[in-house]
């Protein structure tokens, strides 16, 4: 897989498991089911945080060009 691809894939796990975590969160939490075994959860977390690494080099990038 290329870097492009890469991204894109941690991206959508990244907001994936955003859009989980607030259903679970907003709905009642104590009977939210998660379909997601705990290491496909791991797989998308990991893949998720290289994406906030990302943005954070990028945004840091920025600021500090400006």
């Amino acid at each position: 897989i290329d870097k492009k691809e890469k991204r894109l894939l941690a991206e959508g796990n990244f907001l994936e498991l955003c859009k989980r975590r607030n259903e679970s969160v907003h709905r009642n939490f104590a009977a939210y089911s998660l379909d997601l075994t705990l290491n496909e959860i791991h797989v998308k977390h990991k893949s998720a945080m290289s994406y906030i690494r990302i943005v954070r080099f990028g945004a840091k990038k920025w600021l500090t060009s400006a």
